[in-house]
């Protein structure tokens, strides 16, 4: 194990691919429950079922963080069903 993400709550957003998708990947593999958000459904539901197989907690949002209500009305439900929020990974 490179670090320890052991219960937090990682917001990954741009999660479905690239830099944001390694990420997640690794995050989750640290024990973080990863909260990815990103644009395309199909690419974010594709990583957390990645991730999910490999017994790690992952959980896709989609949401466009260049609209402000949309990126709010996330944060606010990821907030709620986690409790908290530890990271915010911003790519």
């Amino acid at each position: 194990m490179l670090f320890n993400l052991s219960n937090k709550v990682a917001v990954i957003t741009g999660a479905g691919s690239g830099i944001g998708r390694a990420i997640a990947i690794q995050f989750a593999q640290q024990g973080a429950q990863v909260c990815l958000l990103d644009l395309n459904h199909k690419a974010i539901d594709s990583v957390a079922k990645e991730i999910l197989a490999t017994n790690h907690s992952a959980k896709a949002y989609l949401c466009n963080v260049s609209i402000q209500a949309e990126v709010i009305q996330t944060m606010n439900q990821i907030a709620s069903e986690f409790s908290k929020i530890d990271i915010l990974v911003n790519r």
